[in-house]
């Protein structure tokens, strides 16, 4: 059967592993030759989210079953949920993600809660809470986790040099 190659990222690690399967894979090798490449794959195996989908896929089904395909993204987390808050000036949004969301999505939502005017859009990202890193946009949310299903972010303007 034929190899594909597959993006994958696990709770708390931004590292994203290429990983090459069979088309017939089952969903639990996936997981364990993402814990053989060294990602830090939760004990129980964790749940298996495909792209940004809003559920875990079984760990029985075969890749081609679980619509995992060529450079198909896919997210490893103990995670249902992420909670996300977003602190902007005085005030702070909260939703809930999964975790194989990516930081663009989130800061869509994000956008469209604070920053009324679409020109103004631009000028603005998401950092980590007390921290100056600001994640790439492609980074899936649970990737970001540190402690329990929870993300802090402060939307902050692009610093931008004029002279």
């Amino acid at each position: 059967m034929e190899n594909i190659e597959v993006f994958v990222q696990v709770e708390g690690d931004t590292r994203t592993e290429i990983l090459v399967v069979s088309r017939d894979a089952s969903v639990n090798d996936i997981v364990r030759a993402a814990a053989q490449k060294g990602l830090p794959v939760p004990a129980d195996g964790g749940l298996v989210f495909v792209e940004e989908a809003e559920e875990a896929v079984k760990a029985t089904l075969s890749a081609e079953q679980a619509g995992i395909k060529k450079h198909s993204r896919v997210h490893i987390s103990r995670c249902k949920k992420i909670s996300v808050a977003v602190h902007f000036n005085a005030e702070t949004g909260k939703e809930e993600f999964p975790p194989s969301v990516t930081v663009k999505k989130v800061r869509n939502w994000t956008l469209k809660e604070f920053i009324k005017h679409d020109q103004d859009q631009v000028d603005y990202v998401l950092q980590l809470c007390e921290s100056d890193i600001r994640p790439d946009l492609t980074t899936q949310l649970g990737a970001l986790v540190k402690q329990g299903c929870k993300v802090c972010f402060d939307l902050v303007p692009v610093q931008r040099v004029e002279g």
